[in-house]
Formats: structure tokens, C-alpha cells, sequence
């Protein structure tokens, strides 16, 4: 096949970008969702590398293993239509997502950005691995704002919008302020 449509998922750190993930690949996925994203009674799968390999800067070791991401997408495509990728800063840094466009060029490649503001993530920080105590606001906002700028390099790629706040079910929602439309 080699094409279909290839997402990738970002937003902040506990936006809820991999719980958006699992929703949409389990066994009852909310329909209407599916219906809005135009993916029902499609082949969903998720790339399960982006989300065993989190890496949090640059040289750190298991970022490098994301370059596993490209590769196994590249397999997913043949037997599916839709692969879901949760997306890092460092797979922006790296030209992952344009290095993959360029592999897959008859698929077309999205962006889901899941919003959730500041306060709500900022308050389920404490509940992830990565978690050292010392995060705070500004730091936040601060990799938000990075992953916004990066974001904004892509050409062509489709943006999406998505809650990621408690109780809103993935409703549709605007893009960031600061993330443009490709």
C-alpha cells in the first residue's frame, strides 16, 4: 500500500498526547472522533517505538532510538491506513517528521496538536517517569514555545487541534496561539 495517512501527535509534556493515542487504538475508540478525524472503518495502528523510546534532550541515549520510529512507519504503511506517532521535540530537531514525509511521499502527513493549556499539565507532571521535582511553569512554557517554533517549519503538513483537557473528550479545539496552518 505505502500510503494512507501518517499523524503525528504533540503538544505540551502531560497534555495527554500518548492517553489520546490509546483511546484511539483500543478496542471501543469514541466514535464520533473517529468521525470528525474522517478515520472510521479505517486500519489504525500506533508506531509502538514513539512511545517506548521518550527522550528527553538531544544526546540522550534513548532519543537516539527514535530514528527506529522512521523504519517501523515505513513497515505500518504497507498494511494500514492510519499510523499514529507520539511526537517529541528531539524528532523535530532531528527532521524526523520531514525525513519520513519525504520516504512516504504518496501518504498524506498530519499534525494533531493536543491542547491543554499550562495549569492542567503542569499538575499531571508529578505522575510521569521523567518527573524530577524541579520542573516548573516557566520551563513549560518555555518547551511549548520551542515545539510551536519547530512545528511552524513544516511545510505542507496538516494541523489539527485537540483537547486534552479532563472531561472535554477530544473535542475539536484551535490550533495554539503562535502555531500557524501549513
Amino acid at each position: 500500500m505505502l500510503a494512507g495517512t501518517v499523524v503525528w501527535v504533540f503538544g505540551d509534556s502531560a497534555a495527554g498526547k500518548e492517553t489520546f493515542i490509546r483511546a484511539i487504538v483500543e478496542k471501543n475508540p469514541p466514535q464520533q472522533l473517529l468521525e470528525h478525524l474522517g478515520w472510521q472503518r479505517k486500519q489504525i495502528v500506533v508506531c509502538k517505538e514513539s512511545l517506548e523510546y521518550i527522550g528527553q534532550f538531544k544526546d540522550d541515549p534513548t532519543a537516539l532510538k527514535r530514528e527506529q520510529v522512521i523504519p517501523s512507519v515505513v513497515k505500518l504503511s504497507k498494511a494500514n491506513d492510519v499510523i499514529l506517532i507520539k511526537g517529541q521535540i528531539v524528532d523535530l530537531e532531528a527532521s524526523r517528521l520531514q525525513r519520513l514525509k519525504r520516504r512516504l511521499n504518496k501518504a498524506q502527513h498530519e499534525v494533531i496538536y493536543i491542547e491543554a493549556g499550562t495549569k492542567e499539565p503542569y499538575g499531571r507532571l508529578p505522575r510521569k517517569s521523567y518527573y524530577k521535582g524541579t520542573e516548573t511553569k516557566a520551563e513549560m512554557i518555555e518547551w511549548r514555545e520551542t515545539q510551536i517554533r519547530l512545528l511552524n517549519k513544516l511545510a505542507s503538513f496538516h494541523f489539527v487541534g485537540i483537547s486534552g483537557k479532563a472531561g472535554e473528550k477530544y473535542a475539536s479545539v484551535h490550533l495554539p496561539t503562535g502555531l500557524k496552518q501549513a
